[in-house]
């Protein structure tokens, strides 16, 4: 039979596991392009920022704090003042920078490498293979850039945030986890049987976006029951009644004491899309990649050339957008914080709100 076609339905992965479905290859471009135009306004947004927040850092602490140079090291981060620009916004730029490079590299084998003629195993192709390993590679940096942004929104928020020496060792086990998964993904381009296969890269990508998953919404949670607290306490001071411990904190169970803050959603919402997109794309593949009975009851309910790799990456198009967004939100918040301390505290109370309405969208 041939290889190609089967009982009406074309085999995705009939070379190496790389999708040739014009859906697949066209919304990785897609996503590499909005990841690019969400990195660009990042860089927009440091340039912006960058000379306002030097200034401030120098008047405060002394030139030798106040260039960027100084705070090479992430653990030096947060900088001794408050600035728009933080460390996380800098990983945010590494993620949709890294995320945009790993998706065109993937799509220009998806597109391509079935067009290699002729064509008996992979080395008939090592270009297409370099290219496919490369984008593999970039899996690496996307992950350790969100983690990076994970432990600085830790620091900025005051949530188990780690002391200096712990964060050394924190970094230092992620760089030497890094350098061994990129040494790891090219030692595969030796395998004989599929150096194509990225089974082991995906399965640990989106194991750590389990981890991201859990660790964003727990912060998320504990930021909302805080701010409960805040305008609990600021009700009853109001009031004269400033209630018991327990009583404080059974009152936080209601909803209408429960507030969220937009920026913290939003990127909480980025390894939720991700994680969810995989796992859509992971139960569809027995149906959609080599389905024997494409329009019967186990068969693919997607058209041919829009199948689950090409949900997968438009979902994910809406979660670089949604984290893009989160931190937008969290500059313009930090810029208000910054003013609101500069002003004799005079709108101070009001930059602290963590409603998702005065604490994060006024600017």
């Amino acid at each position: 039979m041939d290889d190609t076609f089967q009982v009406g339905r074309k085999l995705l992965f009939h070379r190496h596991g790389v999708d040739d479905s014009i859906g697949t290859y066209a919304t990785d471009y897609l996503l590499s392009a909005i990841s690019f135009i969400m990195a660009g306004i990042m860089t927009y947004l440091i340039w912006r920022h960058k000379n306002n927040d030097d200034k401030r850092v120098k008047s405060s602490c002394g030139y030798e704090y106040a260039s960027i140079s100084q705070y090479w090291a992430p653990w030096k981060w947060p900088r001794p003042v408050m600035t728009s620009v933080a460390l996380s916004t800098y990983a945010t730029l590494a993620f949709q920078s890294c995320y945009s490079l790993m998706t065109v590299l993937g799509g220009l084998p998806h597109q391509y490498l079935h067009q290699v003629e002729p064509y008996t195993s992979w080395e008939d192709s090592w270009t297409w293979l370099i290219v496919w390993r490369c984008g593999a590679v970039m899996v690496v940096p996307t992950i350790c850039a969100f983690f990076t942004l994970i432990e600085q929104i830790c620091q900025q928020e005051s949530f188990l945030p780690l002391p200096n020496w712990a964060r050394k060792v924190y970094y230092g086990v992620k760089i030497l986890l890094c350098m061994t998964a990129v040494v790891w993904n090219f030692v595969r381009l030796t395998d004989d049987t599929n150096p194509y296969d990225v089974t082991t890269l995906y399965i640990v990508f989106m194991g750590c976006f389990v981890i991201q998953s859990v660790w964003m919404t727990i912060i998320v949670c504990r930021s909302a029951i805080v701010a409960c607290k805040k305008r609990l306490i600021k009700n009853r001071k109001v009031s004269g009644d400033r209630g018991t411990q327990a009583q404080n904190d059974a009152a936080c169970t209601e909803a209408k004491h429960c507030v969220f803050r937009w920026d913290l959603c939003l990127q909480c919402l980025c390894p939720l899309l991700i994680l969810g997109g995989g796992t859509f794309s992971y139960i569809l593949t027995p149906m959609c990649s080599q389905a024997e009975d494409p329009h019967g009851l186990h068969g693919c309910p997607l058209p041919n050339n829009f199948n689950h790799n090409a949900v997968m990456h438009m979902i994910h198009v809406v979660a670089v957008m949604s984290l893009t967004l989160g931190e937008v939100l969290a500059i313009k918040r930090r810029e208000r914080l910054y003013k609101a301390e500069n002003n004799n505290n005079m709108n101070l109370e009001k930059a602290l709100d963590d409603s998702g309405t005065s604490g994060a969208l006024i600017v």
